[in-house]
């Protein structure tokens, strides 16, 4: 959403609806995945939202056969909703509006709940006192013509997947 309001053009529905429609209309189990959830299968035991996801008929999904996220779809609605609610106020006002429904509003609480339903640790206030920060990301040339931009550590990006 940071990233949104500063440098975005769209508007929230533009930039989600691709997610929307892949949530509710599926995707394939990639190879990768695949070998993810056969590594990872005994996680899925006594998680039933989750097994709701990625089993089928109680098998584990394969290669191939198609992920669907319903719940996911009807998140990402919500928060096109709550921007649109707002939109009336100015642009920077709707995708904070948004932001706030997530980290300050019904989908944090969703996530609370259900982590202290199963002896989790997130409180409301690590949602209430999140902020995202925009920082100067790191760089390389590559192959003499590209620039190859990441975030810097900590971050979410490129690591070691091997096992």
């Amino acid at each position: 959403m940071r990233w949104l309001d500063e440098y975005g053009e769209l508007e929230l529905d533009a930039v989600i609806e691709p997610a929307i429609t892949l949530a509710r209309e599926g995707y394939p189990v990639s190879p990768e995945m695949a070998d993810w959830l056969e590594t990872e299968a005994t996680l899925l035991d006594g998680r039933s939202d989750t097994a709701d996801i990625y089993l089928s008929d109680g098998e584990l999904l394969e290669e191939g056969e198609t992920v669907y996220q319903e719940e996911m779809a009807e998140t990402f609605e919500s928060l096109i909703v709550a921007y649109d609610d707002a939109r009336d106020d100015g642009r920077s006002d709707a995708v904070q509006a948004a932001r706030d429904y997530f980290y300050r509003g019904p989908i944090a609480e969703a996530i609370v709940a259900f982590s202290d339903e199963h002896d989790g640790y997130l409180t409301l206030s690590d949602f209430h006192e999140f902020e995202a920060e925009l920082v100067e990301p790191i760089s390389i040339e590559y192959g003499g013509e590209t620039q190859v931009y990441q975030n810097p550590p900590n971050s979410q990006g490129i690591r070691n997947c091997w096992r």
